[in-house]
């Protein structure tokens, strides 16, 4: 299995961060193979909450699922990414720099 790893450091609120990378009507501004994005579940992202997505990447439109799997709101949140032929995991960790801002 191959892992993917980045890094980066926002300097701007771990709060403000967080909210924006998990508010899935914004992910299109982050993402930039992401073409749409639907929450399919009601309700505030947690634990459980799926979101419908379709990329278009080298030409071909993807579409999955995905779900999340683990949520701790400003710290760490994890998804698992569905069909079977594409089956992936995600995570995202949080943390303050050590000025007390940012959030790689």
């Amino acid at each position: 299995m191959t892992k993917i790893e980045r890094s980066i450091v926002i300097d701007r609120p771990v709060e403000e961060v967080w909210e924006f990378v998990h508010e899935t009507a914004d992910n299109i501004l982050w993402q930039t193979t992401l073409a749409e994005s639907e929450q399919l579940t009601e309700g505030p992202m947690d634990v459980g909450t799926r979101v419908r997505e379709v990329r278009r990447f080298l030409g071909l439109r993807i579409e999955s699922t995905w779900e999340m799997t683990e949520y701790e709101p400003n710290r760490t949140s994890a998804i698992r990414v569905s069909p079977a032929r594409s089956r992936s995991t995600a995570a995202i960790a949080s943390r303050r720099s050590k000025a007390g801002r940012g959030s790689p």
